[in-house]
């Protein structure tokens, strides 16, 4: 395991939401991003994380895999393209999806966007 990318479990059972800070994202495994993306760690375990995302209108993240991971994310607010393994779909509030271990995905703010995101096991693939 890469312990680089391993997250320390929270030790707090209740945590408030500025607890943490929100985190502009220079770059997801090791693909440097453009600005308008930012993520929260809410709360780390010891088998997954929970994440908010904040993606601006127009940002971009280009195709990239995880191997030694899988996400799970709802839609919050705002609409996104989303591209998992080659199939295309537009997300809207309410909406949800996945991707497994080395599964190409990508995905483009079609409005400013907040997403929850689990990874399990729990990772930071972000600086």
């Amino acid at each position: 395991m890469d312990t680089a990318r391993s997250l320390t479990p929270t030790t707090a059972t209740f945590i408030p939401k500025d607890s943490n800070p929100l985190e502009q994202i220079g770059a997801i495994e090791g693909v440097e991003r453009p600005g308008g993306l930012a993520a929260r760690i809410l709360v780390a375990g010891r088998d997954m994380v929970l994440i908010e995302v904040h993606k601006a209108k127009g940002n971009v993240d280009q195709r990239h895999v995880h191997d030694d991971h899988e996400s799970i994310a709802l839609l919050l607010s705002g609409r996104m393209e989303i591209e998992i393994d080659g199939e295309s779909f537009v997300a809207n509030a309410g909406d949800s999806w996945i991707h497994y271990p080395g599964v190409p995905h990508s995905s483009l703010a079609l409005e400013d966007s907040v997403h929850l995101e689990i990874k399990s096991p729990p990772r930071k693939t972000w600086v």
